[in-house]
């Protein structure tokens, strides 16, 4: 299956997807139909997609930040929903990556 890497088992016998991050940000990109061409000897900089991390775990977050930033995205994260909904009022992201419990609350809002 597209843009999964595998499952496994929580501890109420919940079966979890595991997603693969770089196939979801790509398929993001491509439905957008955004597309940015590297090449080592460019000399002028392009502007990498914006992408905003929301997620209460530290962890979490941290990894998911690393591992955007070792591919040249530019990464801005928050730790809770009110401060994600506050600065999606003030910039522009071309994705937001954030885990089920905020998935819920977007699905509510306006």
């Amino acid at each position: 299956m597209p843009c999964v890497s595998g499952g496994t088992l929580l501890d109420r016998n919940q079966v979890v997807i595991v997603l693969n991050p770089n196939e979801l940000i790509n398929l993001a990109l491509s439905k957008n139909k955004q597309t940015i061409a590297i090449h080592s000897d460019l000399k002028e900089k392009i502007e990498m997609p914006h992408i905003l991390v929301v997620d209460d775990s530290i962890t979490t977050r941290t990894l998911e930040k690393n591992i955007l930033e070792a591919r040249n995205y530019k990464v801005t994260i928050t730790v809770n929903g009110k401060e994600a909904w506050e600065l999606l009022q003030k910039q522009k992201f071309s994705l937001m990556i954030t885990d089920i419990a905020y998935a819920r609350l977007w699905m509510v809002l306006p």
